[in-house]
């Protein structure tokens, strides 16, 4: 990645937009085919995870001003990074600190993603898969806390590969993705902890 970085420093941001689009995506339409089994061997209190995008998914809201203006802002964002991770605009002796960093914040976002990704591929398939079924039999209820719970362990697994290989390959960027996943992880961790003290809901969401 530094040295796609190095050739072109607005590749980051290009592929940061499409995730963070395709991300928004495949969470709505993950929701959408959860929401198809009507509660059909699988039942989540909670589809999103993250509280900023709660309600706007389970409103099944397409678009939204905030998902325009947080695109925007995250887009801006990793692209002057890409630029400062370029060096391009370094004098002799400058830059090299500041490169390490801007790489380490481009692999925070990107390889945050990724794992994400990975999340809604394997929902996509269980959802359909499920969908069509005739020899599944039961129902798991997922509450909030355990949902939560799965999430913080999965995100600490990718935290602990990706620091393994930011120290075999000294690469800051993977250095950037293993914080990412793993200040996420422990934030999930907590929400959990959070919803487990909370007395239960009434039902657990069935779907539209």
């Amino acid at each position: 990645m530094e040295y796609l970085v190095e050739q072109a420093w607005w590749a980051p941001a290009a592929i940061w937009a499409a995730l963070y689009s395709s991300d928004y995506i495949l969470t709505h339409l993950g929701r959408r085919l959860y929401g198809a089994l009507q509660g059909r061997y699988i039942q989540i209190e909670s589809y999103e995870l993250n509280p900023f995008w709660q309600k706007t998914i389970e409103a099944g809201r397409w678009w939204s001003t905030r998902f325009a203006v947080a695109l925007t802002l995250s887009t801006g964002a990793v692209a002057w990074a890409g630029f400062l991770t370029s060096g391009g605009w370094e004098t002799p002796g400058q830059g090299s600190r500041v490169r390490m960093v801007m790489s380490a914040a481009v692999g925070a976002g990107l390889l945050l993603e990724a794992v994400v990704h990975m999340r809604h591929v394997r929902n996509v398939v269980l959802f359909r898969s499920l969908a069509v079924a005739n020899d599944v039999e039961g129902v798991l209820r997922y509450p909030r806390w355990l949902s939560y719970q799965q999430s913080s362990v999965e995100l600490g697994t990718f935290a602990g590969l990706f620091f393994l290989i930011a120290v075999i390959d000294r690469s800051a960027f993977c250095l950037g993705g293993g914080f990412a996943t793993l200040w996420t992880a422990l934030r999930h961790r907590e929400y959990g902890r959070a919803a487990l003290l909370r007395p239960p809901r009434s039902r657990i969401t069935m779907g539209d």
